[in-house]
C-alpha cells in the first residue's frame, strides 16, 4: 500500500514549476487508476504523515484567510470562485476571499466559463502555458510552442478542453494552433492572431479581416467590421455592415449565409445575446433563440455628452452618460457620469450613480449591489469608491469607511449573487462579504491587477 502511495504523490504535488525530475505529466496521468487504492488504505486507517496529499505552497499561511484550503483547491461556495493575480502569479479563492491557493506561478489565471479550469498565461513566452485543472488540484499539460502577443493573448474554450495559440509554423509564417488538454495538436491554420474561443470548436481569427473557424473546416472571412464572438451554442460572431444602412448578421462559420439580426449599430455581445443601438433605443436579441427580442429605452444626452451602452451580464445592460476629455498624448476619453441598471427581460431600471466627476460600475445580476469605483476626466482610478445598494441607499457604504487609510482600490468586481465585492489594490485583494456586516477579508498581499474576476 504504501509503494502505491508513493507513486501517487507526484500527482497531488504537480505544480507549475513542472513535475518531478525525470517525470513527465502524461507519465503523472497514468497512475490516476491508483486513486481507489489510496481510498482503500484510508478506509483501513492507513494514514499519511503529515494528514494531507500535499503542502500548501510557499507562504500559504500569509495569503489564508478563514478556512484553510484542502486538496481540490477553492471550493466553491456562495457566490462561486474568485480568480485573481497578486504580485506575479495567479491565485483562486472562494468567492469569500478564503481557501486561496496559488495556481499560476508566474502567471495571470484565465478560468473557463464555469471556473472549472484554468489556463495559466505568463507574461513571457519563454514560459509555458499550463492548464490547470481545480477538481485534480493538479496541472494537467503544459504548452512550450506558443508565442506572446500584447493584443491578442492565447485563449480558453469555453469548457476547457482546448486552447488556441499563435505560433510560427515551419516555414516561418503566422499561424493559430488548437491544442487539447493533453498537448496535442488538435488543428492549425494560417492567421495573425486568435481573437476568441466562443465555442468548443470555433475560433475567432485575424487574418487582416476577421475570419470565423470551425476546427475541421476552412476559416469562413466575414464581409464586414467589428466583430465579435457568440457562443458556445451556437458559436460564431456577429459584424456589422453600413451600407446602404447599418445592420447587424451573424455567421457560425458552418459554411451557411450569413443570417441578418436586425438594422441598427453593434453595440455588444454576451454568451448569445446581441446588443443593437436604433437612436435611443437599445435592442437585445439572441442568436440561439428568435423569439428573444427585447427593447430597452435609453436615456437622453445633451450636446456636450455621450450615450455608451453595453451587457453587464446576459440579462443585464448597463446604459451611461458620458464625458468627452482631451487626455496626455493627444487621446480623446470618454468617462461615465451617470450610469444606469437595465434588466433586459423586463426592461426595469434603476440608477446605480450619477456623479460629477467620472466612475466605473460593475452590478450582479439582479441588479441590487454594485461597486462603483471613482476615475478622473482621463479614466484614471482616483483610490475611492462606494459600494452601492440600488435598491435600498440606505446600506450602501464609502469604501474608506471598509478599507485601512492609504488603501486605494484600482479595479474590482461583485459576484453574480451580489454577495459579495473584490478589489484589487496596490499591496493586495481584499474581499467585502455584504450579507455579513460589511467583514472584509485579506485575500492575498502583493500588488493586485485588473485581471480579478468570479466565476
Amino acid at each position: 500500500m504504501a509503494d502505491a502511495v508513493r507513486a501517487l504523490t507526484p500527482v497531488l504535488t504537480a505544480r507549475l514549476i513542472g513535475p518531478p525530475a525525470g517525470a513527465t505529466l502524461r507519465a503523472m496521468r497514468a497512475r490516476l487508476p491508483l486513486l481507489p487504492l489510496l481510498f482503500a488504505a484510508c478506509a483501513t486507517g492507513e494514514t499519511l504523515d503529515d494528514g494531507r496529499l500535499r503542502p500548501d505552497p510557499p507562504g500559504a499561511d500569509a495569503l489564508v484567510s478563514g478556512t484553510p484550503g484542502g486538496n481540490g483547491g477553492a471550493t466553491p461556495g456562495a457566490g462561486g470562485r474568485l480568480f485573481f493575480r497578486a504580485g506575479a502569479d495567479g491565485f483562486v479563492a472562494t468567492a469569500a476571499g478564503t481557501e486561496v491557493r496559488m495556481i499560476c506561478a508566474g502567471a495571470r489565471p484565465v478560468p473557463d466559463a464555469e471556473g472549472g479550469r484554468v489556463l495559466c498565461v505568463p507574461d513571457s513566452d519563454a514560459q509555458p502555458l499550463a492548464l490547470y485543472d481545480l477538481a485534480a488540484d493538479v496541472v494537467i499539460e503544459t504548452y512550450a510552442d506558443w508565442q506572446l502577443s500584447a493584443d491578442r493573448p492565447p485563449r480558453l474554450s469555453p469548457d476547457g478542453g482546448k486552447i488556441a495559440v499563435r505560433v510560427i509554423d515551419e516555414g516561418g509564417a503566422d499561424a493559430v494552433r488548437v491544442y487539447d488538454d493533453g498537448g496535442n495538436t488538435v488543428a492549425e491554420t494560417a492567421a495573425f492572431e486568435v481573437i476568441a474561443f466562443p465555442g468548443p470548436d470555433t475560433v475567432l481569427l485575424d487574418r487582416q479581416q476577421t475570419a470565423v473557424w470551425v476546427l475541421g473546416s476552412e476559416p469562413v472571412t466575414l464581409q464586414g467590421g467589428g466583430a465579435m464572438p457568440v457562443g458556445p451554442d451556437p458559436a460564431g460572431a456577429v459584424y456589422q455592415i453600413s451600407a446602404p444602412q447599418p445592420k447587424v448578421l451573424f455567421v457560425d462559420g458552418l459554411g451557411g449565409a450569413p443570417r441578418e439580426l436586425g438594422m441598427g449599430s453593434l453595440g455588444g455581445a454576451a454568451g448569445t445575446r446581441v446588443l443593437l443601438e436604433v437612436g435611443n433605443t437599445a435592442r437585445v436579441l439572441d442568436v440561439g433563440d428568435p423569439t428573444l427580442d427585447r427593447a430597452v429605452t435609453l436615456p437622453s444626452v445633451g450636446f456636450d455628452r455621450q450615450r455608451g451602452v453595453r451587457f453587464e451580464s446576459p440579462e443585464a445592460l448597463l446604459s451611461e452618460v458620458q464625458t468627452v476629455s482631451a487626455c496626455p498624448g493627444g487621446a480623446s476619453q470618454r468617462v461615465s457620469v451617470q450610469t444606469r441598471w437595465h434588466r433586459v427581460i423586463d426592461g426595469e431600471a434603476e440608477t446605480v450613480a450619477q456623479t460629477d466627476t467620472g466612475h466605473r460600475a460593475w452590478v450582479d445580476r439582479a441588479g441590487e449591489w454594485a461597486l462603483v469605483l471613482d476615475l478622473d476626466a482621463c479614466g484614471a482610478p482616483q483610490g475611492t469608491g462606494r459600494v452601492v445598494n440600488v435598491k435600498d441607499d440606505a446600506k450602501s457604504r464609502a469604501l474608506d469607511a471598509l478599507l485601512a487609510a492609504g488603501e486605494s482600490p484600482q479595479a474590482g468586481a461583485v459576484s453574480p449573487d451580489g454577495r459579495f465585492v473584490a478589489l484589487a489594490l496596490s499591496d493586495g485583494v481584499r474581499v467585502i462579504d455584504l450579507a455579513s456586516d460589511y467583514t472584509v477579508r485579506d485575500a492575498a498581499r502583493g500588488s493586485a491587477g485588473a485581471d480579478i474576476v468570479f466565476r
